[in-house]
């Protein structure tokens, strides 16, 4: 999920044996550029409408990814359809795994962060302009599991050389089988 242009996607292939790898992002040019850059590899490239992932099919997918992107979506409302909408599209059993920053101070050097819950529609702009962080993990456990993950695993790690997320949470979780 939010593939952008393709790293991950040709990652997934040189790290494990996948028969298809697929990708999905807001951008319709990160799309195009990837339709054709990657045109070799086995993947299916989508275009989503920001709010859900209805171009994917029900019970596709055994594993999905999204690294440094949940974060930019400073509207918990889009998040949590984007994230009901993917757990739709795992096959039972399916995981989930993501990164999104992690801390109270949500003061930045990079701009203003705003909390998991918060609906900030009048943010400036998103990718590092308006970020979101989780500042407790009980929170996104309890909204995982009301959307319906299950088996829900959290990790904090410090960022490597990040100033504006000294701190990120990668979660993992499991659609019921």
């Amino acid at each position: 999920f939010a593939c952008g242009r393709g790293r991950n996607v040709t990652n997934m292939f040189n790290l494990c044996d996948w028969d298809r790898v697929d990708g999905i992002d807001i951008s319709q040019s990160n799309i195009e550029q990837n339709k054709s850059e990657f045109s070799f590899q086995k993947s299916n490239w989508y275009c989503n409408n920001g709010i859900d992932v209805s171009e994917l099919k029900n019970n596709e997918y055994d594993f999905i990814m999204s690294t440094i992107a949940l974060q930019h979506i400073p509207v918990y409302d889009i998040r949590k359809s984007l994230i009901t909408d993917l757990l739709r599209t795992l096959k039972p059993g399916g995981l989930f795994s993501f990164q999104m920053g992690y801390g109270n101070d949500l003061n930045s050097p990079l701009g203003p962060r705003s909390s998991y819950f918060e609906n900030v529609y009048d943010a400036k702009g998103t990718n590092s302009a308006y970020d979101v962080r989780i500042q407790n993990v009980e929170d996104v456990i309890k909204d995982l599991t009301e959307i319906g993950f299950e088996n829900i695993k959290t990790q904090i790690k410090e960022s490597y050389s990040d100033s504006g997320h000294p701190q990120w949470i990668y979660i993992k979780a499991y659609k019921p089988k």
